[in-house]
């Protein structure tokens, strides 16, 4: 096992030796790193004099008591017989392949053997030594990091993105709350909400990737999305369309309400006929019918509870969105809220959401 450091965020990681002098990519930051090398094994020196001449391989075996040899070792002087007799079969006990240690032990303790490869395993063997198998679940031990690592890299890019969409909606609300307040659509706001998504999706991803530049370049147009449509929504809303009126100020809501009096026939019947005839286009031409007919209204007013006024203001504005914009309005306002300008600052959100979320333009 190779340990070293990332050169970029200091993250400690260790890798097998096969992949020393190779580029991988830390688990942290997702930057490349180069693996160390492996410094070169000296051979230890040897002293001649410690050397002791053998003989040549050719030498008869005749010379050689195994018998003897056997017995100085505490064998028996029988089993002399029974590697004679292995001779006789072709077996020839210093030319066979030697027996893994772990494989010999598992067939003398009596286990059974890998369902993958095939190797012997003891009877309380868990993994396979040989191939990684997990004899339990019948999966490589390598598979279950993997997917174990999968599920938590999913999981943290399914937190992002979650994360992420609420971000864009307030800072999209809030763009709208100031565009409401002031009457002006400031463009960097806009231009804010890319960064601010952009860090939001990377810091809960705990990456930066060009996965998460896509989902910040996708959530910041959202964050937009949902400013338009609440600045559109306002423009829609009683207060923006009776905007010249005071709703609150009584005179002014009067003013706004004669046509309703008239159109309804609410006035008394000596002055509903007069008022017919003599109103045009909201005003009267007769000044004395007009402040009596304004007088009726005051008075029809003061008896409307909150409720009635608001119903009113509503009723009168959507007739008017209506006859000004057709029934399909919100679209129609949402597309003719969209300014050449508007273009400068959706590129500027989008590229800012894409170059944090991403890390950059282009892969390190």
């Amino acid at each position: 096992m190779i340990k070293f450091r990332c050169e970029d965020c200091g993250q400690k990681m260790g890798v097998p030796e096969k992949y020393a002098g190779r580029a991988v990519k830390c688990t942290k930051c997702g930057h490349g790193v180069n693996v160390p090398e492996l410094e070169p094994v000296e051979p230890p020196e040897i002293d001649p004099s410690e050397l002791v001449e053998v003989g040549s391989a050719d030498e008869p075996f005749d010379d050689y008591d195994l018998e003897e040899a056997l017995a100085d070792g505490g064998g028996h002087p029988g089993d002399a017989d029974d590697l004679g007799a292995l001779a006789e079969l072709g077996g020839d006990p210093m030319e066979s392949e030697p027996v893994a240690a772990s494989q010999a032990s598992a067939a003398a303790t009596g286990g059974g053997n890998c369902g993958k490869c095939g190797s012997p395993v003891g009877p309380e063997a868990v993994i396979c030594v040989q191939c990684g198998n997990n004899l339990k679940l019948g999966v490589n031990v390598k598979t279950i990091a993997r997917a174990k690592a999968t599920a938590g890299f999913a999981g943290k890019t399914m937190y992002a993105v979650i994360g992420g969409a609420v971000v864009a909606c307030v800072a999209g609300g809030i763009w709208g709350g100031i565009a409401i307040g002031t009457g002006y659509e400031i463009g960097w706001v806009a231009w804010g909400i890319g960064a601010l998504v952009g860090f939001a999706v990377a810091a809960m991803a705990q990456r930066q990737d060009s996965d998460i530049g896509i989902a910040a370049v996708g959530l910041s147009i959202l964050g937009l999305v949902v400013g338009k449509a609440i600045i559109v929504q306002w423009m829609l809303s009683p207060a923006y369309i009776l905007s010249e009126f005071d709703l609150e100020d009584p005179v002014d809501f009067a003013e706004l309400y004669v046509d309703e009096m008239v159109d309804e026939g609410l006035l008394k019947p000596s002055l509903q006929k007069r008022a017919e005839e003599d109103l045009s286009d909201g005003y009267f031409d007769d000044e004395e019918l007009g402040v009596a007919v304004m007088a009726a209204t005051m008075e029809q007013v003061a008896t409307m509870s909150e409720s009635e006024r608001d119903d009113y203001a509503q009723r009168r504005t959507d007739k008017f969105v209506e006859e000004e914009y057709g029934d399909k309005s919100f679209t129609m306002l949402l597309k003719m809220s969209i300014e050449p300008i508007d273009a400068l600052w959706i590129l500027l959100c989008v590229s800012s959401a894409w170059r944090i979320g991403s890390g950059g333009f282009s892969e390190d």
